[in-house]
């Protein structure tokens, strides 16, 4: 056995100064950020009005020249509304995805 585990230690006498032992860490533990996860996106909807198509409601959110990828992503984010491309109606409401959202 280790003769320092055997030796008893006496508590020091109430008069008698203690002097503290400082031990520095050698690898002080880092403080850790963590940033809270980005707010979910809130949908965004778009109320179809007489004479508008799909064509330029996806030229409305995603500007000309992308028309096409963005009316697959109307059409793919309103399956459950959107039967017939080219029969949309008036007072449906329909989601409009973000255009980071789209796969190229």
């Amino acid at each position: 056995m280790n003769q320092e585990n055997n030796e008893s230690k006496t508590p020091p006498d109430p008069g008698e100064e203690i002097t503290p032992t400082v031990i520095e860490n050698p690898d002080p533990i880092e403080p850790v950020v963590v940033n809270p996860p980005p707010e979910p996106k809130k949908p965004r909807y778009h109320v179809v009005k007489t004479g508008e198509n799909l064509y330029s409601i996806s030229e409305m959110y995603f500007g000309q020249g992308n028309q096409a990828k963005g009316i697959k992503a109307i059409i793919k984010a309103n399956s459950e509304l959107i039967k017939n491309p080219d029969s949309i109606h008036p007072d449906w409401r329909l989601r409009i995805p973000y255009p980071e959202d789209i796969a190229p």
